[in-house]
């Protein structure tokens, strides 16, 4: 399945002396039950201890926000300091768009004020356990704005925040997400459906200023795979060995298939709909036949049949002709039947 962004708002800011409460509905429209739902967001303040504020996890009644990756920066020369953190709810329920989501920060050591401020993503077709890998990096002056590198272990959604003390551009290769209108220069970035392997999170061109990154992926809902049928589905030999095709749906990324709870050998992806495999030994019957993906395991119930081999004890008459043709013979034994 891919990913997709169903909506995005940035959503309140506040400011105050040793806390700051910014409070607001976090959608537009109600979310769908089953997306996942992200909140990033970014805390700024004069920091005379070279200490960043810090952020405590969103609230939200009858949803509990995880934190999947925060940092930030200090500069006790300018002096500021600055946080930028990502939260989201994996498999949420669906949120009213009346509902409010509040986001406190702290001020950070002698700091005399601290501002604070969010925006709320809803995204479709992520994995119900989503999270898969974090970088971030903290208090840097270098160029570009670089939370890191991702090494996703599957097609996923890469998004990444930042805070900084000048304003920097969107990444190659990103889509501009929602930046902070209040909270010095915050900004978040994202990619939907990037293929496995290594991403650079970066954002655009620094200064010298200061700043911190965050940066995570979601790996993408992978499709249930169905399996609708076998062959040969019968005559399976009980020492194995039968070479079989199963058939289905959605079997890209076959990791294990199994007859009667015995793993089959030699399996070879064709496409989407095909796998190849040898049946495994097994004891005379039917068995149920199970496929399995990242995506889950389907269950072909009765779906091979396992014969014991022929056994012929004797022919009637035991002769004939040179030339053929007759006698009709009787061929007597166990397990004739297919």
């Amino acid at each position: 399945m891919s990913v997709a962004l169903i909506q995005s708002k940035l959503v309140a800011h506040a400011a105050g002396s040793s806390s700051a409460t910014a409070s607001g509905n976090g959608y537009v429209t109600n979310t769908t039950a089953g997306s996942l739902l992200v909140l990033v967001a970014w805390s700024i303040g004069a920091s005379y201890t070279s200490v960043a504020p810090s952020i405590n996890l969103p609230t939200t009644v009858g949803f509990t926000w995880v934190l999947a990756k925060s940092n930030l920066f200090s500069d006790g020369a300018g002096p500021n300091g600055g946080r930028c953190s990502i939260y989201y709810v994996a498999n949420a329920g669906a949120m009213a768009s009346s509902l409010s989501t509040s986001v406190t920060a702290l001020k950070a050591g002698t700091t005399p004020s601290v501002t604070v401020e969010f925006a709320c993503y809803e995204f479709s077709g992520v994995a119900v356990s989503p999270l898969d890998q974090t970088a971030g990096a903290t208090t840097q002056t270098s160029s570009p704005v670089d939370a890191g590198s991702l090494v996703t272990t599957g097609t996923a959604l890469i998004f990444a925040a930042s805070i900084s003390e000048d304003s920097i551009s969107d990444g190659a290769g990103f889509t501009a997400g929602i930046s902070a209108g209040t909270v010095g220069f915050g900004r978040s970035q994202y990619i939907l459906n990037q293929a496995a392997g290594t991403i650079d999170t970066a954002f655009g061109a620094n200064g010298s200023d200061f700043w911190g990154a965050s940066a995570v992926d979601f790996l993408a809902q992978v499709a249930v795979p169905v399996v609708s049928s076998v062959a040969p589905s019968s005559g399976g030999s009980t020492s194995g060995g039968t070479a079989c095709t199963v058939s289905g749906t959605h079997l890209t990324g076959t990791t294990q298939v199994q007859f009667g709870g015995s793993n089959a050998t030699a399996i070879a992806i064709s496409n989407d709909s095909t796998v190849f495999c040898t049946s495994p030994a097994h004891a005379q019957g039917l068995v149920d036949v199970i496929l399995t993906t990242p995506g889950g395991s389907s269950t072909l119930v009765n779906g091979f049949s396992y014969n014991n081999a022929p056994s012929p004890s004797s022919v009637s008459p035991n002769k004939g002709p040179l030339s053929g043709g007759s006698p009709l013979l009787t061929i007597t034994g166990t397990n004739f039947l297919a």
